[in-house]
């Protein structure tokens, strides 16, 4: 009696956690592939250079991609489109003055850092696409997902 009532306990916390996690649950953005695009932050890209640079690449990805050098030897690279309303065609927009990304149609704020919003969370929890990126010989920075 008591094994039986251990996993009916079992049986209600698992069915508990996994209706009360919702992370990873996220609006998924239909990208086309991006295999291995290059950037050359020390061969003509140089505004990638500088750690806190930046460069948009507007004709890649759903809506653009932006590339920012965040350490000497880390990358990040996030789809422009929206999550909440790419649908509509809506973009987010980089502030560099506050490391920010705001969608110009709903207003959502997304960090550059991690790509999460950081207003509207409980409305639109969905993060910014983020690509894959890698440094290849000669400091080239390839970016894909």
């Amino acid at each position: 009696m008591i094994k039986l009532r251990n996993i009916f306990i079992l049986f209600v916390w698992i069915v508990f956690v996994s209706a009360t996690c919702t992370r990873g649950n996220y609006i998924k953005i239909p990208v086309p592939a991006v295999n291995n695009y290059p950037v050359y932050p020390y061969g003509g890209d140089y505004e990638l250079m500088v750690i806190g640079g930046y460069k948009i690449i507007p004709n890649e990805g759903y809506a653009g991609i932006i590339v920012y050098h965040y350490s000497d030897d880390e990358f990040l690279a996030y789809d422009l489109a929206c999550p909440n309303d790419y649908q509509q065609g809506c973009k987010v927009e980089y502030n560099n003055s506050d490391l920010m990304l705001k969608c110009t149609c709903c207003g959502t704020t997304f960090s550059i850092l991690d790509g999460f919003p950081r207003n509207n969370a409980d409305a639109y929890p969905s993060p910014l696409y983020k690509y894959s990126t890698w440094i290849g010989a000669n400091r080239v920075v390839y970016i894909y997902n």
